[in-house]
């Protein structure tokens, strides 16, 4: 999960620098020259401080400056596989929007449904361990042409292997998150998973 969220980090810091230095050539016709200066100045500060916490955690995780990270996720090993299919429960609240989805996910292959505002949702349910299930809520903006990742969030619960055995609700508190894409979307959800 680290190394997928420092990945995550990566490519979006890629795609705001980008955005940063484009927005850097639009305030000329607004601001005065000085205050081009201060804005150009706390957009290269806050890239500093977003560089040194992926070189942290690039430290932290053993991984070189310029070692490729998809190939060390390559090489990490699976998760065990869902050898069951499952149905769930999903509960999800986007900003002030309240969303309830029932989807079969078949052996832990990946279910979607679209939700407001034009963003589609991913979940990936799959073991951490033998009684351990997690699922991943990928978030997407629909784009001209395909999608675009804004966000993921993961939670977790304790899972029997008996046929029909519920889940416990997953915690709120370890499933929420804030996701910035064209706008800001405040991401709460939990999710209850059966064995069929």
């Amino acid at each position: 999960m680290q190394l997928r969220s420092l990945a995550m980090n990566e490519r979006l810091a890629v795609q705001s620098e980008a955005i940063q230095r484009d927005l850097l050539d639009r305030p000329a016709s607004l601001l005065t020259p000085e205050q081009v200066k201060v804005y150009a100045n706390l957009l290269q500060q806050k890239q500093e401080a977003a560089r040194t916490w992926r070189e942290q955690q690039r430290r932290s995780l053993g991984l070189a400056a310029d070692e490729e990270i998809d190939s060390v996720e390559d090489e990490a090993p699976r998760p065990p596989i869902l050898s069951s299919n499952v149905a769930l429960a999903i509960e999800l609240e986007l900003n002030d929007t309240k969303i309830s989805k029932t989807l079969i996910s078949k052996r832990g292959g990946s279910v979607s449904f679209q939700g407001p505002d034009g963003l589609q949702f991913d979940v990936v349910p799959y073991l951490t361990d033998s009684d351990t299930l997690t699922a991943d809520l990928e978030v997407y903006e629909t784009v001209r042409g395909g999608r675009r990742l804004v966000g993921e969030v993961s939670a977790r619960a304790k899972i029997s292997p008996r046929k029909g055995t519920a889940l416990n609700s997953l915690g709120s508190n370890s499933s929420g998150t804030m996701m910035r894409g064209r706008k800001g979307y405040a991401v709460n959800w939990s999710v209850t998973a059966t064995y069929l």
